[in-house]
Order: C-alpha cells, then structure tokens, then sequence
C-alpha cells in the first residue's frame, strides 16, 4: 500500500510538472527533451529532389539527426515562395534553399534569417556549344540565351554586365518557362543557357560527354550570388537555437561526409530518390556542391562573412530584384553555426 502511495504521488508530480510546462508555455523541444523524446523538426527544401540535397540524406540515413536528438523529416518543395510562407506558418522549422532568395524575401520584409550559408557563390554556369562559344562576358555580345522568371543565372546578367563594362541591351535574353530552357538550348534554338553544377550539367555531360560545352563561370567573373543555404524564421530563432544548432551540426557532418565519398553519399541519395539519374551523375553533382563550400578558412562551417552578404544586396538592387536593402545584420546570425562548431 505504502509502496502504490508512493508511485501514485509520483505520477501526479509528472502531471503537474507536465501541466506546468504547458501552462508556462514551455517550448515543445524542451518539453520533448524533459521526456526523453526526440525533438520534431520539419526541413523543407525549395525544389523537388536533386542530388544537391545529399548530405542532408547522408545526415538521416547515417543517423546524425538521431544523435543530436531530433527527429528531422525531409520534404520536397514547390519554390522558394512556398517554402518560405510554410516557415512563416510554422509548418516547417528550417528550409534549404539558395541563399539569394533569402535575401531578397527578407530585403521585402520577410521575418526570416539565414542562419548558415554554404555556397557563398552558386555554382552556376552560363554553358555554349563550341560553335558559338562564351568563353568572357563579351562573347555573350550578340548571343541569344534562355531565361525564365525566377532563374537565378540570367537575373543576375546586369551584374555581369557591370562588372565586366559591357552592354547588357546586345545580348539577347529569348523568355520561356523554366522547364524550356535547357531543352531548347539542347534543341540549339538559343545559343546559352546557363545551368547549376549542381544539377543540369552533370546530366548535360552524361548524355554529350565531359567537353561536349564550353563554359563561363559566372562567379568567377564578378556575379555570383549565394547558394545553398539554411534559413529559419525570427521567432524560431530566438525561441529554439538550440535546436537549429543542432540540425546544422548534424548537417555539418553530412556536408563532411558526402565531401569525403561523394559516391557512398550518392547511393544513400539514389535510396530516397526514385531517379533515372546513375549513381555517378549524382556523385558528380554531390562533388559540385562541396566544391563551392569555403574550406580551411577558420571559421565553422556555414559561416556568413558580411562583404560576401553585401555584395549580394548589392546585386539584388543592381538586378532590380528588390527596392531597397536593410541593414546588413538583419539578414543573418552566425550565432546558430557557432553553437553547431562548439557542439562537434
């Protein structure tokens, strides 16, 4: 009888403690951690599934979100607005995405940070066949080239234009849906269209051969813009940086992994992803994507430098993509990939 009293209080000190976690409006994570049971975190991406998103599948497959404990789930997306307005909503807790996005949704009032950056500029290529060949922002006078509302390689050519002083109004920039561009080009009806290393040129490669195209990089002339990207909104931010520190050190580990064996990451890819692509097109891509991140630089990884945020707003005005810019700072916090790196 002692020995039930006893339980029976105990159970009543949980309830209370549970019903006071409640009424003190302690957040779910904390709550979920109190109870031993992994914290739920909803990651969306910005687009359907490409071999971009690999390490974040290295991360579930080899259960680094597990040892951090949260229970991630991983889901496709249908742009970068509806991801964004799934964050606001509070259905998801961080998205992927490329950066430059972010950076324009926040330019417009977005209450959203970026709280890690991988690609500090895309890889994005402007590709020609060899017949007609863009080799420098000046053979591009004169060319027709593919593009599509919301496609990042050609909105941002007034950039490249500046940068290199040359007359954006001779390159002639032939509209279509995005899903066109690069059937057309392959169709040879434009001479360029520009495409991500990370998805469209392996694929290109495969099916023409490795020197099929010539290439222009665009970073390396001046216009490149942030790339993949971690984003979550303010209030998440302030409430759970713990939580998010966590995801982007588990993230970190399987940007580490994939670094290391890009076709091991591949396979673990292809078995969430029900792709036509070979296991070596999508190692291809995975290699793309971990050689635009910033190494040996010593700081942790996903780490934001300022001038490289401030070139970006620069260009979003320069494209004519948003009206103004605010501070730099309201863009972003590195506090969440400083809590991952004292985390490792």
């Amino acid at each position: 009888m002692q020995t039930n009293r006893r339980w029976t209080r105990r159970l009543v000190a949980t309830g209370l403690a549970a019903a006071a976690m409640v009424f003190l409006g302690v957040p779910a994570p904390q709550a979920a951690a109190a109870s031993g049971a992994k914290t739920p975190v909803s990651l969306r991406f910005s687009w359907k599934l490409k071999g971009e998103y690999a390490p974040l599948y290295v991360a579930l497959d080899k259960g680094y979100f597990a040892d951090e404990g949260l229970d991630v789930k991983l889901g496709e997306g249908a742009g970068s607005q509806a991801a964004l307005a799934g964050l606001i909503r509070g259905d998801d807790q961080a998205v992927w995405l490329p950066g430059i996005f972010a950076l324009q949704a926040i330019s417009k009032g977005m209450p959203v940070k970026l709280v890690s950056l991988y690609n500090p500029a895309a890889p994005i290529l402007i590709i020609s066949w060899p017949q007609k060949p863009i080799r420098t922002p000046q053979d591009l006078l004169g060319k027709s080239i593919a593009t599509a509302v919301g496609e990042t390689g050609t909105t941002f050519l007034p950039v490249l234009c500046e940068k290199n002083h040359i007359d954006c109004g001779k390159i002639k920039l032939v509209h279509m849906e995005i899903e066109s561009r690069v059937p057309a080009f392959v169709a040879k009806k434009v001479d360029a269209v520009s495409v991500y290393e990370t998805n469209d040129m392996p694929i290109l490669e495969s099916k023409f051969g490795d020197k099929a195209f010539v290439s222009l990089d665009e970073a390396k002339w001046g216009a490149g813009v942030p790339g993949s990207a971690v984003l979550a909104s303010n209030a998440y931010i302030a409430k759970h940086p713990e939580v998010l520190a966590k995801l982007v050190h588990a993230i970190n580990r399987g940007i580490a992994f994939s670094t290391k064996d890009p076709n091991a990451a591949a396979q673990i890819m292809l078995k969430h992803w029900s792709s036509s692509l070979s296991p070596a097109v999508v190692a291809k891509q995975i290699d793309a994507l971990m050689a635009a991140v910033p190494k040996n630089t010593g700081k942790p990884m996903g780490y934001m430098e300022k001038p490289v945020l401030h070139d970006a707003l620069a260009a979003l005005l320069a494209a004519k993509q948003v009206e103004s810019v605010k501070p730099v700072e309201t863009y972003y916090t590195n506090e969440i990939v400083e809590k991952a790196a004292k985390g490792s």
